[in-house]
């Protein structure tokens, strides 16, 4: 009973968050955050499982990175997904990393755009998390933001889930002005990444 319902509250909260970021009523409260701190909560909330199914976590996250301009429980949100994600979808025995970094070129990935003389941009902070895990295949990976999309892949079958929580993901960094990506290889694992911009360029 206990576990129905929980999967009925995270559709319901999934759902109104989709409504929510439809309609353009998502609002966030943005702050100055320590991304340290929101790493040392989501691997807290997750290690008991991630230690129970015999995965390997490996976190590098240097103490000295400046603080991000975010609104800090929908961070949460994020990274909690995109290591939830890794943490199912990895066999006993895998990996997963989370590394987080100044990004170096002042720009999120993927833009290619130069800088126009005297324009400044704010510099980012990037988060991935990899696995070691089942991967996508290329056909799923051209929907695998898409609303309610769910893999064909039999693991992917017989774990629970909404299939809302990537394209969430991606609108809540959209909003925060960063991008979200991913690699991954078929039977290899996957890599997510998101950019977030710093609060500060000092």
């Amino acid at each position: 009973i206990r576990s129905n319902v929980d999967r009925m509250n995270a559709l319901v909260s999934d759902l109104l968050d989709i409504s929510r970021i439809e309609s353009g009523r998502l609002r966030l409260h943005i702050k100055s955050v320590s991304i340290k701190a929101v790493v040392d909560e989501v691997v807290q909330t997750m290690q008991e499982g991630i230690k129970a199914k015999e995965l390997a976590l490996t976190v590098e996250v240097p103490e000295d990175l400046p603080p991000v301009r975010a609104d800090e429980g929908r961070l949460i949100q994020v990274l909690t997904n995109l290591m939830s994600n890794a943490y199912r979808y990895t066999l006993p025995g895998g990996k997963i990393s989370l590394r987080a970094t100044v990004w170096p070129n002042g720009s999120p990935p993927g833009e290619t755009q130069p800088v126009p003389p005297g324009e400044q941009r704010p510099r980012y902070l990037c988060l991935t998390v990899s696995d070691t895990g089942i991967g996508i295949s290329p056909k799923d990976q051209t929907r695998i933001f898409k609303k309610f999309f769910r893999g064909d892949d039999p693991v992917v079958r017989e774990t629970t889930g909404t299939g809302l929580g990537l394209s969430i993901a991606k609108s809540i960094v959209e909003l925060h002005e960063g991008q979200m990506w991913f690699q991954s290889e078929p039977g290899q694992g996957s890599t997510f990444g998101f950019t977030v911009p710093l609060a500060t360029d000092d």
